[in-house]
């Protein structure tokens, strides 16, 4: 297994990354306009992890979507940052849930982190609708930067920035069994 951590300020190439992020014109079409971040170098928070029950790694932006519908609150977008021991840093798509008292909280689990760094973006958001999201940016010593698409995707790997369309019939699938998860999990 790959050894994973959160980077940090020391971390090479670690603000290489955040100011790639911020310096880009990224946008979702139709529900964003292309706008850099406010900050020229933006800054990571850490949003604790609190799992809920039927939720599933990998599916954040479902996981994120159907809590906040049932329990109040919002969705946030952004990039979930990590690092690897061989120099690979990962700007991963990432949403995480908003309470309606304005803390964050990511409640799909986490396999390596008891809290996430994360990275707000709201150009970014997923498209429940057409079932499109932002490929994540990943930086690595031998090739630079790089955008990356889930595994799968028409074109996984592309120098600029890029939409990922998913499957529809497979993503519509993917968000009813997380809704029938977390229904039966609730009612228990």
């Amino acid at each position: 297994m790959t050894f994973i951590f959160h980077p940090t300020d020391d971390t090479p190439g670690f603000i290489d990354l955040l100011t790639e992020l911020s310096a880009r014109q990224l946008f979702m079409p139709k529900l964003t306009t292309p706008t850099p971040l406010d900050e020229p170098i933006p800054t990571p928070i850490k949003v604790p992890v609190s799992p809920r029950p039927g939720f599933k790694h990998g599916h954040c932006w479902y996981n994120s979507k159907i809590h906040s519908d049932a329990t109040g609150g919002s969705v946030v977008f952004g990039w979930a940052l990590y690092a690897e021991h061989d120099g690979r840093l990962m700007a991963q798509h990432h949403a995480v849930w908003k309470t309606p008292d304005g803390d964050l909280v990511d409640v799909t689990p986490n396999p390596w982190f008891a809290e996430v760094l994360f990275l707000p973006d709201h150009r970014v958001p997923f498209d429940y609708d057409g079932f499109r999201c932002p490929y994540s940016l990943e930086r690595t010593p031998k090739e630079g930067f790089m955008w990356v698409a889930p595994p799968g995707s028409e074109v996984e790997r592309s120098p600029r920035y890029a939409i990922c369309v998913m499957d529809t019939q497979l993503a519509a699938a993917i968000m009813q069994a997380v809704l029938s998860r977390y229904l039966k999990n609730i009612s228990q």
